[in-house]
């Protein structure tokens, strides 16, 4: 007697946001100074752009300006949203002693945190990957503050930076003039990695997976690759100028703002070059949107950025590999033990989009509890068909 298939598949898919209109937002002059750093929020809705005369504009992911922060005092150094809650962003300048926390969809300034260490001004601030703690960088020291109360989780620890990117809430990296450190919090433990000729670094990137990162150099047109631990240069290649900014865009490409005013799309281990936007003048801050695919860029209209106006670009790469997911299916056979051998057959399952067209086809085998799982799909939402080959039921035609 032939055993009919029963099957239940549970779907751990991202469905990306639709956009009906390409990014293609520019923007250049319009009386704006020059852009140094520019920054998502976490749903993708928010911009902040940072601009070398202490002003901070605020714009939607279409390419519309919504408005200006007031500026507190000093000229702007770091600027960095909290990265679950959309409506906070943190500023700090090279003037003052405090962090500023601003309300992203009014504008207004919500909370002032003193750093009366920090006496020669805040160069950068981080928040850590859930928000619970933010590190602030100066010329030459550093410190990591709890943000559930505002206290210090460390002293006053010492060192040049040029970035600070976090792992978790416990670990945070910094470049410095000669050196790569990383931090280890809960317990305290720095581990050293000194400079070899081509460093320093300035801009680092997380790579998606959170074991491995990039990053540029200061000096030299290099992109430098490490794992986190052990803190180990894996690879480096030259680049044709001196890169500005560096953002992870997929597990296996990165985004690059130059000195030259172009931003490319490459692989960071061979270097081969997946797409180019020439802008002229210069690139100096970069952000990758992955909610809705938008690359902003944004620097100077001219190789002087005191004597030239703001360039800023929207763009949706083309060449830029969608994010990949794992489909995870449970059978159950009626009749048949799970637990032994009979459990683990052969399935064939087609995959197909929202409006029956077909997708892909595949041929897992189950396992002895009849759990199968699909590898490396793009990201989205299928209708799942399946059966196997003893089964009586007939698989849809599927167009």
């Amino acid at each position: 007697m032939r055993r009919s298939l029963y099957a239940v598949c549970t779907l751990f898919f991202v469905l990306l946001a639709l956009i009906t209109e390409p990014a293609t937002a520019m923007m250049q002059g319009d009386g704006l100074a020059p852009i140094k750093e520019l920054d998502w929020n976490s749903d993708g809705t928010r911009l902040a752009v940072n601009h070398i005369d202490g002003t901070i504009s605020i714009w939607d992911q279409s390419g519309t300006m919504l408005f200006e922060l007031v500026r507190i005092s000093g000229l702007v150094s770091s600027i960095d949203w909290h990265p679950t809650n959309r409506l906070v962003l943190a500023s700090s300048s090279y003037d003052d002693t405090y962090i500023q926390l601003w309300n992203g969809d009014t504008g207004s300034a919500v909370q002032r945190i003193e750093t009366p260490y920090m006496s020669d001004g805040i160069d950068v601030i981080r928040w850590s990957q859930n928000g619970t703690r933010l590190i602030v960088g100066g010329i030459d020291k550093y410190q990591v503050w709890n943000s559930i109360d505002w206290t210090p989780a460390t002293g006053i620890l010492t060192g040049s930076m040029w970035d600070i990117i976090w792992d978790g809430d416990d670990i945070a990296l910094v470049s410095g003039l000669g050196d790569i450190v990383r931090i280890q919090l809960d317990p305290l433990l720095l581990s050293r990695q000194v400079a070899p000729p081509w460093l320093p670094l300035t801009q680092l990137s997380w790579h998606p997976d959170g074991t491995r990162f990039v990053g540029t150099g200061r000096l030299d047109p290099i992109l430098s690759s490490w794992t986190a631990v052990p803190l180990t240069q894996t690879q480096s290649v030259t680049i044709e100028a001196i890169a500005n900014d560096v953002v992870y865009v997929s597990d296996s490409q990165v985004a690059i703002g130059l000195d030259t005013g172009d931003v490319i799309i490459m692989n960071p281990e061979t270097g081969e070059i997946h797409e180019r936007f020439s802008y002229g003048g210069r690139i100096f801050g970069i952000a990758w949107n992955p909610v809705y695919r938008i690359l902003a860029s944004g620097g100077s209209t001219s190789s002087d950025p005191i004597q030239s106006d703001a360039q800023f670009h929207l763009s949706q790469p083309t060449s830029i590999l969608p994010p990949t997911a794992a489909l995870t299916g449970m059978i159950t056979l009626p009749s048949r033990t799970s637990g032994t051998a009979a459990y683990a057959v052969p399935l064939s399952v087609r995959l197909a989009d929202s409006g029956g067209a077909l997708v892909s086809e595949h041929s897992p085998t189950t396992d002895v509890n009849g759990t199968f799982t699909l590898q490396d799909l793009p990201q989205g939402t299928y209708g799942v068909w399946l059966k196997h080959d003893q089964s009586l039921a007939v698989m849809p035609s599927v167009n």
